[in-house]
């Protein structure tokens, strides 16, 4: 069987005996994207979950701020963006009115051509756009959220008259989804405030796919209310990156029935774990660092038995991807050590540490990557194959030749979940914080 899977903007390809290959593990229904994306959005926009409509809402407002992703995300900002404008603009909110914050967290700046992409050009030129500073000096201080965090947060956003949140809806390895409130924190907010978030990851609950008591979870909500987030608007996108449908509204209301449909689609029920799991996570700019990859190598470990091998590809054009990963990873040798510096003392960014050592508890991790030898060697304490077939040969030297092998083409979005175990859920009423 001849295997091909994306690697940054290329791919590569592998050969599998057919005795051992299992099969690809791909998405539960992956719908039709819109006919049209921009009618879908736009009827969203006019028949929202839990709030009155956008135009009604902005109706006689002065200043509005919109949050969107950054770089490292595949959101299709681009069409999401113009019916928003437009109708802000048939309520009265003129272009000059409206700033694009780039919710970068800590993550760097968008470029200047990073950003004429995101926007389009329906929107670049049109409206003012700058990219949100975690460690400026202008944060606004809201006060605790309620749950013990102080909230710091992008002055451009606390100063709008009025607020709107850009994403899309998928997995996320410790907030259980992405979208909605994460728009707020991490994305608006302020470096002790992502911290604090943080911080919690450790807790059991703070996992992919469950929302249940998840701390990390909760502290987003409570946080994005007290920003006064009025409304937000996520699609939830297919494989090839299509919306197949638009929510918009409530910051939980609207954000509850987009990740209903994550789960309808991206789910996957497996009869048990794998002695091999190849995953990719889907080429750029899924890969473009080890920070932003490892979000599938999370989601295909579910798949893979205990001392099993999991092959990851993730070409890694920009290395580590952030200056706090890199410090713990060379400094910080195993699971316990990672835990307790956590606990008492976390920096944001130790967390993707703390995580790659897991994954060698559980299993021999082969990782196909542009990053050099001594990086994911001697550093990651992983295993550096030159290609993707000499990973698949070193992992049937590691297992046995009998092994099974399951191939996820696109791991960010699939969440495995075993048949005779429980598979993460969703509160049936909503997350428990307020603020």
């Amino acid at each position: 069987m001849e295997v091909t899977l994306k690697y940054g903007h290329g791919t590569q390809t592998a050969t599998i005996p057919d005795e051992n290959y299992i099969g690809e593990l791909n998405v539960t229904t992956d719908l039709p994207g819109a006919e049209d994306p921009y009618a879908a959005v736009l009827r969203s926009l006019r028949d929202p979950i839990g709030t009155p409509p956008l135009a009604e809402m902005v109706n006689g407002v002065g200043t509005v701020a919109i949050v969107v992703n950054d770089h490292t995300r595949k959101t299709p900002t681009r069409l999401i963006l113009p019916p928003v404008l437009d109708e802000l603009n048939a309520a009265g909110v003129p272009d000059s009115a409206v700033t694009v914050i780039f919710g970068c967290g800590t993550h760097r700046d968008v470029t200047e051509e990073e950003a004429e992409y995101l926007l389009g050009d329906q929107c670049f030129g049109r409206v003012k756009w700058e990219n949100h500073q975690h460690k400026a000096d202008d944060l606004v201080d809201l006060g605790d959220n309620g749950l013990g965090n102080n909230v710091w947060i992008n002055r451009t956003y606390a100063t709008a008259d009025f607020r709107i949140l850009i994403g899309d809806i998928e997995y996320h390895y410790y907030a259980g989804y992405s979208g909605g409130r994460k728009s707020v924190l991490p994305a608006v907010a302020g470096d002790k405030t992502i911290q604090h978030n943080h911080a919690q990851l450790l807790h059991p609950n703070a996992t992919t796919g469950n929302l249940v008591d998840n701390p990390i979870h909760e502290d987003m909500v409570a946080t994005g209310r007290l920003a006064k987030s009025e409304f937000m608007v996520n699609t939830v996108n297919n494989t090839k990156r299509e919306i197949v449908r638009s929510f918009a509204g409530d910051l939980e209301a609207a954000h509850m029935e987009g990740v209903k449909m994550v789960d309808s689609m991206y789910k996957v029920t497996i009869p048990g774990p794998a002695d091999i799991v190849v995953v990719s996570s889907g080429g750029a700019p899924k890969d473009l660092d080890i920070y932003q990859g490892t979000k599938s190598v999370d989601n295909a470990l579910r798949a893979v038995r205990k001392d099993g091998a999991l092959i990851a590809l993730l070409e890694a054009p920009e290395g580590l991807g952030h200056k706090v990963f890199d410090s713990w990873i060379r400094q910080y040798g195993s699971v316990e050590e990672l835990e307790d510096r956590v606990k008492h003392a976390f920096v944001l960014g130790g967390h993707k540490a703390y995580y790659i050592r897991k994954y060698n508890a559980h299993a021999k991790v082969f990782l196909v990557t542009s990053l050099d030898k001594d990086m994911v060697e001697g550093v990651l304490g992983l295993v550096k194959p030159r290609d993707f077939q000499e990973a698949i040969d070193m992992a049937f030297d590691h297992v046995g030749h009998d092994a099974k092998v399951l191939v996820i083409p696109v791991g960010d979005k699939i969440l495995p979940c075993l048949a005779d175990g429980e598979c993460p859920v969703v509160p049936e009423n909503g997350p428990k914080a307020q603020a």
